[in-house]
């Protein structure tokens, strides 16, 4: 009887120091490194989580995420669902509040799909001209969105690769993300020159 409660007695005090164990080591925030936060920055922005994107990005303006419906943050997932990132050396400043992440960036070369587009729509545009129709420019922007989720959608979808130094600052405990034009435009490539070449065609 005696050994079977000494034998209880210390499995309970098992038990406790377990999970007295598990409350210390769960009860605080782990702390990303700059490496870390870079990864779950790209992963907020690929989901467009605008409370993540807040926690890992420096000062990031989310009011552009609010999209008028479903189906533009869908595209917009879609444009960044072939991002990639391969972090390559990680530096931390020696008063540890700034730090810089090599990193090389893999994503949609935009340039060479409106490029694509446009030979490959021209001749279904043209073939409809000639039969007489026209095309409303609803029709056209449906034309257009179509074929971008097709090609974007597929593996032969053209990318691009850029070597960034990205940059981050502690803000309180935590490192977050600076933003820049470099960045985004490796995120992205030829956004700007993609977004004026598609309201010329409209």
């Amino acid at each position: 009887m005696k050994n079977r409660q000494k034998l209880l007695s210390i499995v309970m005090i098992g038990v406790l120091l377990f999970t007295l164990a598990g409350c210390n080591s769960g009860g605080g925030k782990k702390e990303l490194s700059p490496t870390e936060t870079v990864m779950a920055g790209i992963d907020a922005l690929k989901e467009q989580d605008a409370e993540k994107i807040n926690q890992y990005f420096d000062g990031y303006d989310v009011s552009g995420m609010e999209y008028e419906n479903e189906e533009d943050k869908e595209f917009v997932k879609l444009l960044l669902s072939k991002l990639e990132v391969e972090p390559e050396e990680e530096t931390i400043s020696e008063d540890g509040e700034t730090a810089t992440v090599k990193a090389n960036i893999t994503g949609i070369d935009l340039v060479k799909v409106y490029t694509q587009m446009i030979s490959d729509l021209m001749g279904k545009i043209w073939e409809k001209m000639a039969n007489g129709e026209e095309l409303t420019d609803e029709e056209s922007q449906e034309l257009v969105m179509g074929y971008i989720k097709d090609l974007v959608g597929g593996d032969e979808v053209p990318v691009t690769s850029t070597d960034l130094m990205i940059s981050l600052k502690k803000v309180g405990d935590a490192w977050k993300m600076e933003q820049n034009e470099t960045f985004f435009n490796a995120l992205i490539s030829g956004l700007d020159l993609f977004e004026d070449g598609v309201e010329e065609a409209d």
